[in-house]
């Protein structure tokens, strides 16, 4: 078996790293008001803190762990799975997130268009509020998505034989004939924000109904859309025959006598 290899770093106690800080004997800050004294003493603890990153973090792992920040996309994870990998590269690259709009706005590139669209509408925000808004996006798009793939498709219908003048047709239209460019659709582009085709605005997160274009509600519960469904049909009625009209009964003649007759 072959011998168990132990990760380039490890987790040391906090116990350890505090008995490491106390080796380079850091000044006690005196609390005198002179923000001279107070600089000379926050550049002396930074010094020290960059002594001990230099021994417990390397400069290849913080470079890796750089590499890894930069690259960091949402992809198909959730806002919550995003933001943890966010935080915990971000350690590693204080100056990228240096500031609270800075934090923010690298936090932003890294989501989904959709999501990331909809977040600059709302301008520049604290980092907390951004997380917060993105998380609420992401849901709405989520939601939207399963209930449009829940909807039944409908089946094409059977296709009738092809004659020989449609084959001919056909063959023209492959050769690039005259009918066709007036019989070719245009093609239309995938929407930049929800990766489907569309004509038109994208609706995707803005809680719009797809079917009226209202706020409010989204298409399976559109009130209009529930009014225009077909009802179903009832077989008309049979007109009634008319009866023969009955002609009444021709009165017979009496015989006429022999007097009558002269």
């Amino acid at each position: 078996m072959p011998p168990r290899r132990e990760p380039d770093h490890q987790e040391l106690p906090q116990a350890t790293v505090v008995a490491h800080f106390r080796d380079y004997h850091p000044e006690k800050f005196s609390g005198q008001g002179d923000p001279r004294i107070v600089d000379e003493w926050v550049q002396g603890l930074e010094m020290i803190f960059e002594l001990i990153r230099g021994k417990y973090y390397p400069s290849y792992y913080r470079a890796d762990m750089e590499r890894q920040f930069l690259a960091l996309r949402q992809g198909t994870r959730f806002v919550d799975e995003y933001e943890r990998e966010f935080t915990r590269f971000g350690a590693f690259v204080p100056d990228l997130v240096s500031t609270e709009a800075n934090r923010a706005l690298r936090f932003t590139d890294g989501l989904l268009p959709a999501v990331r669209h909809n977040i600059v509408g709302h301008g520049v925000q604290t980092y907390a509020r951004t997380v917060a808004i993105a998380k609420e996006i992401d849901a709405s798009i989520r939601r939207e998505a399963h209930l449009t793939s829940a909807q039944p498709v409908a089946q094409p219908l059977a296709q009738p034989n092809v004659t020989q003048a449609t084959k001919n047709q056909k063959e023209r239209k492959f050769r690039g004939g005259p009918d066709d460019r007036r019989t070719r659709p245009k093609k239309i582009p995938a929407c930049s924000t929800c990766g489907k085709r569309h004509r038109g605005e994208c609706l995707v997160g803005q809680n719009i109904c797809f079917f009226c274009r209202q706020p409010g509600h989204i298409s399976p519960n559109c009130p209009e859309r529930l009014q225009q469904q077909p009802q179903q049909r009832q077989p008309p009625q049979q007109p009634q025959q008319q009866q023969p009209r009955q002609q009444p009964p021709r009165p017979q003649q009496q015989p006429r006598s022999r007097q009558q007759a002269r």
